[in-house]
């Protein structure tokens, strides 16, 4: 009886078009791909989360440094105050340089801590591989999806992934003349489903050759398309999360 009347104390998530057709599929991964840098992705995702998480149990996995887990648990049953936000910001994934460190990220980790404080979420993990030595791509991939894989040590609980989109893909990619499975090729095919989030223009915050800062070109399709999932189509991934508007490019928080 508590439970049920917490449920219905809980804000509506925000409406999100095509969502249901995810719940039809037994999918224990849902991987939405994401191009870095942007203040819209991190946003989207957040309202995947909140949707999956009236459905079943869920974890939020989220590309950071696994280093940084103990200051994500410390910030995620915190208070949200100044001083747990400060604790937050020291871990080291606000020193990357390719939009994850962003003001939209940082957004992101609060709208979780709540989430998790309305019992939506159960855990947010980060599960960016420690690396040493020279970089393999492929073996990159496969300690990716092995971290995914035990984000999800129980069958009721899904995984929740916002990932750079390239990681989202399910067939083989091919860079710098080496060829390999991305990480959400190699989880469970009966399993994982993939979307790839896309918007109509706009700009994201990355390095480039020209420098750090706002770059145009985030990905787009040909024509202006409304906000909505949508599955199927002949792409690297099992659907698209169309936001249905341009991108604006999020700084970092640092």
């Amino acid at each position: 009886m508590i439970a049920a009347a917490l449920a219905l104390a809980l804000a509506p998530c925000p409406d999100l078009p095509g969502v249901e057709a995810l719940w039809a599929r037994p999918s224990r991964w849902i991987v939405a791909g994401e191009s870095h840098g942007t203040a819209e992705a991190p946003a989207a995702y957040a309202e995947l989360v909140c949707h999956a998480g009236d459905q079943r149990p869920v974890v939020a996995a989220v590309e950071q440094l696994e280093s940084d887990q103990p200051l994500i648990d410390a910030w995620i049953a915190s208070d949200g105050g100044e001083a747990a936000k400060a604790a937050l910001l020291e871990a080291r994934m606000w020193t990357t340089r390719d939009g994850r460190s962003s003001l939209a990220y940082l957004a992101l980790f609060e709208r979780l801590r709540l989430l998790v404080r309305e019992g939506r979420v159960r855990r947010v993990v980060a599960f960016q591989p420690a690396w040493t030595g020279p970089f393999d791509p492929a073996r990159y991939e496969v300690m990716m999806a092995e971290r995914l894989r035990a984000a999800s040590p129980d069958p009721s609980t899904r995984v929740v992934v916002l990932v750079g989109n390239v990681h989202a893909m399910l067939r083989e990619v091919n860079f710098g003349g080496t060829a390999y499975m991305p990480a959400a090729g190699l989880l469970p095919s009966g399993e994982t489903l993939t979307l790839n989030l896309m918007s109509n223009g706009g700009a994201a915050w990355n390095c480039t050759d020209e420098g750090c800062g706002a770059h145009d070109g985030a990905w787009q399709p040909p024509q202006r398309v409304p906000r909505g999932i949508v599955l199927g189509g002949d792409t690297p991934w099992s659907g698209t999360f169309y936001l249905g508007v341009r991108t604006t490019a999020s700084p970092p928080a640092l």
